[in-house]
């Protein structure tokens, strides 16, 4: 690696050190005052607060990553411009494309690494934040001992249950109902109970109803009450112990599975397809803020650090808003859900290679 571009990397770095760090304690500082009522009135210990807030702060520092790369770029070329080092480096011979490589380079390796932070930290310490604060902080009891109300599972071979109650200590449920589908996705059976309990590796439920019904899930075609029946279910009682997870608690293939069981029980996986895309997309974020904070820079060189902070965080607004677009479009059908989670990232590069080619003519 020449001086040259230690040197650029150097003065880029510390710009980028420096903004995520200012985010880092934005955050936990952010997190603290959003959770103090929940604090105050579960009188958490100091040590607990800390270990929620740490929890929590990986997911948070991906989010933000594009706009600390958008900010290094903004601070770093800034600077340098301003004291004409760029000049001096385009007089040595060097063209801008050329100054500017270990900044794509770096770029690129921390998008890299920022899917893999994400999916190996970031999106199962979220999931484990909501687990500490249910059980650590609220004191609501163990998952062993889970009381769990008004549950909707989506369980394995076209099958539904609705759950009023689940107690998860003696595995016993109130007022279930059970429904299956078919390929076309329409209701065949359903089962309704009073009750159901977990016993010697089976279901079994009582005072209830079997309806069959069509094809067209329209007609019954048998109803027979029961006082006690054992249906064959591949669920057991873990399963309805575990705490649902939201799509940025998931990871790449935890994600994946979830729309594979969706689709088998015939619902709707739109917003969970354009998540899964996302997981890719948008830790190239970093890249695309690079890209369009470029030539920005190289615009703004007598613009004051708060200009360029002004600035760099009217773009991340931009930028967000339009990856919420792009999330509403997918989620309608009105993009394909790769295209819609892709969306910002394509046109936010687009535009910033225009500027910086339109920049580099001059």
């Amino acid at each position: 690696m020449k001086i040259i571009d230690r040197y650029v990397l150097k003065q880029y770095g510390q710009a980028f050190l420096f903004a995520i760090s200012c985010f880092a304690l934005v955050v936990l500082i952010s997190q603290f005052f959003d959770k103090i009522d929940t604090f105050l009135n579960y009188k958490t210990p100091p040590y607990r607060i800390i270990i929620y807030l740490l929890y929590r702060l990986p997911f948070w520092l991906v989010q933000v990553l594009p706009v600390a790369t958008l900010l290094a770029t903004l601070f770093a070329l800034s600077n340098m411009l301003r004291y004409n080092e760029l000049t001096a480096m385009k007089a040595s011979g060097l063209s801008l494309y050329r100054i500017l490589l270990p900044l794509f380079i770096f770029t690129l390796i921390l998008s890299g690494l920022t899917f893999i932070f994400n999916e190996t930290l970031a999106s199962p310490l979220e999931y484990k934040a909501k687990l500490y604060e249910k059980h650590k902080i609220r004191h609501e009891e163990g998952l062993d001992y889970l009381q769990r109300n008004n549950v909707i599972h989506l369980g394995q071979n076209k099958r539904i249950y609705f759950i009023k109650s689940f107690d998860g200590q003696h595995s016993i449920m109130q007022d279930v109902q059970i429904d299956e589908f078919n390929s076309t996705h329409n209701l065949v059976k359903q089962i309704v109970a009073k009750s159901g309990r977990w016993q010697d590796n089976q279901w079994i439920f009582e005072n209830g109803i079997i309806r069959e019904f069509d094809q067209q899930g329209k007609n019954i075609i048998k109803e027979e009450k029961f006082a006690s029946i054992s249906p064959v279910l591949p669920e057991n009682s873990g399963d309805f112990l575990r705490e649902a997870k939201k799509s940025t608690e998931m990871d790449y293939r935890e994600l994946k599975d979830y729309i594979i069981r969706l689709r088998k029980n015939g619902l709707p996986a739109n917003r969970e397809q354009v998540e899964l895309a996302l997981k890719f997309s948008y830790p190239f974020a970093n890249l695309v803020t690079l890209l369009i904070g470029i030539p920005f820079a190289l615009w703004t060189k007598q613009s004051s650090k708060v200009m360029n902070f002004g600035t760099g965080m009217a773009i991340a607004f931009i930028f967000w808003g339009t990856i919420e677009i792009g999330h509403a479009l997918g989620e309608n059908k009105v993009l394909t859900p790769v295209l819609a989670a892709w969306l910002s990232n394509l046109m936010f590069s687009s535009i910033g290679v225009w500027l910086l080619v339109k920049k580099v003519r001059k």
